[in-house]
C-alpha cells in the first residue's frame, strides 16, 4: 500500500504513513500490488539500518572525524601547492594587475580557501563525503530529511559556517567536547551530522525499494 500524499511503501496492515505520518486508508480485500519479496527485502534493510545507526559510539564518530578532516587538510595542501607552483611557473602570478592591491599573504590565503571550498563542494554534493571521510567511514546527511545526500546550498552554509567558528577560536570544537553527542557546532546550525558508511549505503538502497 502506498502513501497518497509521500509514496512511501507501507505494509496492508499500517494506519499511518511512516515518512509524514499521514493517515492510511486500507484498501479493499484483494491481491496486494507489492510483491512480498520487497516487503522481506525492506525489513531486512530497516533491520540492518537500526544496526548499523547503533553500531558506533559518539566518541568514535568524532575522533574519526578529526583524523577525516586532517586527512583532508593535507590533500587540500597537496593541490594547493602544486596549483600555486603551476602558477607561478606558467604566469605572472602573485603580481597580475588583478592582484596588486592585494598583499602576498592576502592572495595565498583567497586561492586556498577557494580551493579548500571547491573541493569540499564538489564531493558533499555527489558523494556526501569528502575522500578522508570516505577513508575513514563516515558520511554527511541532513539532520531532518528523508534523502540521505546533501543539497549544494546546505554544503556551502556548513563550509562557510565551519569557517566563521575556526576564526572565533575553533569555537565549533570545543562545543563538540561538551555536546551530547559530540556534533560540532557548524553541523547544529546547519542541520547535517555525520553517519557511517553503511549506514548511508543503507538509505540510498531504502528509497530505491519505494
Amino acid at each position: 500500500m502506498r502513501c497518497p500524499q509521500c509514496h512511501a511503501i507501507h505494509r496492508p496492515e499500517a494506519a499511518t504513513c511512516f515518512r509524514c505520518g499521514r493517515r492510511l486508508i486500507s484498501p479493499s480485500p484483494g491481491p496486494s500490488d507489492t510483491p512480498v519479496w520487497l516487503w522481506q527485502e525492506k525489513a531486512h534493510l530497516l533491520e540492518r539500518l537500526r544496526h548499523v545507526a547503533n553500531g558506533w559510539s559518539s566518541w568514535t564518530v568524532w575522533a574519526r572525524r578529526l583524523v577525516a578532516a586532517a586527512v583532508d587538510q593535507l590533500m587540500v595542501v597537496g593541490i594547493f601547492g602544486l596549483v600555486v607552483l603551476a602558477a607561478v611557473l606558467l604566469t605572472d602570478f602573485p603580481v597580475g594587475p588583478t592582484w596588486r592591491h592585494l598583499s602576498f599573504r592576502i592572495q595565498v590565503g583567497l586561492v586556498f580557501l577557494l580551493l579548500h571550498f571547491l573541493y569540499t563542494f564538489v564531493f558533499q554534493v555527489f558523494l556526501s563525503a569528502t575522500p578522508g571521510y570516505w577513508l575513514l567511514g563516515l558520511a554527511v546527511a541532513p539532520t531532518v530529511s528523508v534523502y540521505p545526500w546533501m543539497a549544494p546550498g546546505r554544503v556551502a552554509a556548513r563550509w562557510l559556517c565551519l569557517w566563521v567558528l575556526m576564526a572565533f577560536g575553533g569555537l565549533s570544537f570545543w562545543w563538540s567536547l561538551l555536546d551530547r553527542r559530540h556534533w560540532f557546532l557548524h553541523d547544529r546550525l546547519t542541520g547535517t551530522r555525520p553517519i557511517p558508511q553503511a549506514e548511508y549505503q543503507l538509505r540510498m538502497d531504502l528509497l530505491l525499494k519505494e
